[in-house]
């Protein structure tokens, strides 16, 4: 009899420290390994939205050059227009240009050329 109370008690020990090792378990895990875990998806998220956003930044600013670039391309298209123009033919003292028809032509088919050069290389 005093075996089996022995052995009872043995019983009802294992299966306390079985239930206090299971409650730990489940306690680790709430407080300690979830929270860690959500933060690192967290951590993950936010990257990669930064990631996105330089992205974004990057293809802004890529569009922006491309913008300028082609604006500088055309204005210097227009300038050198009107500098053969004026080479070519006479400036008045109100800033009218006259000039031969060939000029004009070759003046304006130069520059038809040149803008459409500047379309194909900023786009």
């Amino acid at each position: 009899m005093e075996n089996q109370s022995k052995l009872d008690k043995a019983v009802k020990i294992s299966i306390i420290v079985g239930a206090l090792i299971v409650a730990l378990s489940i306690a680790y895990y709430l407080v300690v390994f979830l929270p860690q875990k959500e933060e690192a998806r967290l951590n993950q998220q936010r990257q990669e939205q930064q990631f996105d956003e330089n992205e974004v930044r990057k293809a802004e600013g890529v569009a922006n050059v491309k913008k300028r670039n082609l604006a500088t391309c055309l204005f210097t298209a227009d300038s050198e227009y009107w500098a053969y123009v004026k080479l070519n033919g006479t400036e008045k003292k109100d800033g009218t240009v006259y000039a031969d028809n060939d000029v004009w032509d070759r003046a304006e088919s130069t520059k038809q050329s040149k803008i459409s050069n500047c379309h194909r290389l900023h786009q």
